[in-house]
């Protein structure tokens, strides 16, 4: 019995290690941007600038080999529902970055 517990550990080790070797998690970037209402037609350019960059990006490789998934949440041009949209990126389980480029005045908290 002993002697087939090295070979036992051995391959646990090696079926560990295969799972280790799994594509590595995205890079989530969320974006906020006014997508309906007034001015909509200036935040459709930045999501369609933003989708073209992390196409782009994502063909070469990623950022260090991971992918980029960006989540895209829209403003409607109104501080409430900035704000919601807001706390909806920030609270994305496993979530590296959000910015709106746009509209910052809509998060003012006064």
């Amino acid at each position: 019995m002993l002697h087939k517990l090295p070979a036992s550990l051995g391959a646990l080790v090696l079926i560990l290690g295969l799972v280790g070797c799994g594509p590595a998690e995205p890079i989530k970037i969320g974006l906020l941007a006014g997508l309906s209402d007034r001015g909509s037609d200036f935040g459709e350019s930045v999501r369609n600038g933003v989708i073209l960059a992390v196409e782009q990006q994502n063909l070469a490789g990623g950022i260090n080999g991971r992918k980029i998934e960006l989540l895209v949440r829209d403003d409607g041009q109104d501080k409430d529902k900035a704000i919601k949209a807001a706390q909806e990126l920030i609270a994305s389980p496993r979530h590296n970055y959000w910015r709106s480029p746009v509209q910052w005045r809509l998060l003012s908290f006064h």
